[in-house]
């Protein structure tokens, strides 16, 4: 099993996930952001507005595509709760079908054949303290039912007891889409569903938060010398390479970033500064409008080059080589997608549809 205790958020954790802290987009410091909080962005700076809200809360649901922090996110609440005892991790993905009773909630000493010792489950290590299961879509059916009395009454029985035992940890789960919608396609009990609450928090996609990308780059960047044990890279981007991250569609988010930053950086060991040569093929977006492009990379591509100009839409379109009504048609369409969107989220969210 691969989950992970974490008592505090230290410099380890953020250097090996897909962190949410942004720093600015030259390496000159915090700038007096959150210590683990990315409020770069207003979007960012509502998500942990809710986070810190629910930090008490028994139960919390995070809602969020792969990759868009949702661990780091929950252990930024674990922190805010100011709960002593420690931050367990770990994937719902991880559990063994015959095992996952024995894995959450422990046995005693010759509960069953081979059970020569005492074993402390999850909820166990997490006393006091916070128990995020990420990829809570992943469990089984019968291993959801396994969850439900804890959930409701806060306790639990370990294999082979003869008493229950409380629940002291906040429970977090994760899940790539809502709950409602989860339990519309059957892939989660609605008996468990109405046990966890309405504590939730989503989280957003990379597309959705655009202009934290350079700023996230840069902080990936920074981390690379210490976890990939290089120190002879480059400490900054091209100008035209950070341009084509900020453009990039990543379907991973963070983590897909994360990983063509700290992959760029080993390509331009020796060198002052990432270029684009150093990039991933699959990110190396042209920053000149080409015909050829599909309609999203026109519309991100029209995005960043208003961002970029100070939302000036004529060197916008100087920018990237084609006519300013282009530009402005672009950036009228991504903002009723992403208005679309959002409106699409708030309507399954409410429906379960």
């Amino acid at each position: 099993m691969a989950w992970h205790k974490r008592n505090t958020l230290t410099d380890k954790f953020v250097a090996g996930s897909p962190a949410l802290v942004a720093v600015p987009a030259e390496p000159r410091g915090p700038s007096g952001l959150p210590q683990h909080g990315v409020a770069a962005s207003a979007v960012m700076a509502e998500v942990l507005g809710h986070v810190r809200r629910f930090a008490p809360a028994e139960t919390v649901i995070f809602e969020g595509a792969t990759g868009t922090g949702k661990s780091c996110l929950a252990e930024v609440l674990h922190e805010a709760s100011g709960r002593r005892g420690a931050f367990i991790d770990v994937s719902a993905g991880e559990f063994d079908p015959g095992l996952a009773l024995d894995q959450l909630f422990g046995h005693v000493r010759g509960a069953f054949t081979g059970a020569m010792a005492k074993h402390r489950g999850l909820f166990a290590e997490a006393e006091g303290g916070t128990l995020l299961i990420d990829e809570f879509h992943l469990l089984r059916r019968s291993q959801q039912a396994m969850l439900i009395r804890a959930l409701e009454r806060r306790v639990y029985r370990p294999i082979g007891y003869e008493r229950d035992v409380p629940v002291t940890c906040t429970v977090v789960v994760g899940v790539e889409e809502s709950l409602d919608r989860l339990v519309a396609r059957g892939r989660m009990r609605a008996n468990l569903r109405s046990r966890l609450g309405h504590c939730v928090v989503r989280v957003p996609t990379l597309d959705e938060r655009r202009d934290e990308i350079a700023s996230l780059a840069y902080h990936f960047l920074k981390q690379c010398p210490v976890v990939t044990h290089a120190a002879d890279g480059p400490s900054r981007f091209a100008p035209d390479a950070l341009g084509v991250l900020e453009v990039a569609n990543y379907p991973a988010n963070l983590r897909d970033l994360r990983e063509v930053v700290r992959a760029g950086y080993l390509r331009a060991r020796g060198r002052d500064e990432v270029c684009v040569e150093h990039l991933a093929e699959w990110v190396r977006v042209p920053l000149r409008y080409d015909r050829r492009m599909d309609r999203a990379t026109k519309r991100r591509l029209a995005e960043w080059a208003l961002r970029t100009s100070g939302g000036h839409v004529g060197r916008a379109a100087e920018r990237i080589g084609v006519h300013r009504n282009t530009v402005s048609a672009l950036a009228a369409e991504h903002r009723r997608r992403a208005e679309a969107s959002k409106q699409n989220v708030e309507h399954r969210r409410r429906t379960g549809a």
